[in-house]
């Protein structure tokens, strides 16, 4: 299909492996117990923050770390396989919006935004802190790859 409509891009998922996922865009567990699991999840179910108030909860839920599940080695074997002819893109997708949706449920994040805007806040915060670290350490980890397009030295 690349061939047929002149694609030269590849695009490269960031390999993240975790107890939980393998994949970065469902890297929090927010799914409220009896609810639907994350490969199921949909915005509208109740997620982990949706009737906490105390901010110190942020601090306790067990956020994961982006270092424990991304294998820098890993990163670069995946753009290495990257025929030479071909465009690199990578893709780290960074779902903050997405998750702290998920993180109270839909209705309860929009709600929050204006009745609880401090917990909203920390919330999207720590979930953004999560993914700026991701990406970080990607991008760290082929500042020195030639096909990457980018020579940071």
């Amino acid at each position: 299909m690349k061939e047929a409509i002149g694609d030269d891009v590849w695009p490269v998922e960031l390999p993240y492996h975790s107890p939980f996922s393998d994949t970065i865009y469902m890297a929090f567990y927010f799914a409220k117990k009896g609810h639907i699991v994350n490969e199921e999840r949909t915005l509208n179910s109740p997620g982990f923050f949706k009737d906490i108030t105390d901010l110190d909860a942020v601090r306790d839920f067990p956020w994961p770390n982006p270092a424990a599940h991304i294998s820098l080695e890993d990163c670069r074997t995946a753009v290495q396989a990257v025929p030479s002819d071909y465009a690199i893109l990578g893709v780290v997708w960074s779902a903050h919006f997405q998750d702290a949706c998920a993180a109270f449920g839909v209705q309860t994040a929009l709600i929050n935004m204006i009745a609880e805007p401090e917990m909203f806040q920390t919330v999207i915060d720590r979930i953004t802190d999560f993914y700026l670290e991701a990406n970080g350490l990607v991008l760290r980890g082929h500042q020195r790859e030639p096909r990457c397009g980018i020579n940071w030295q």
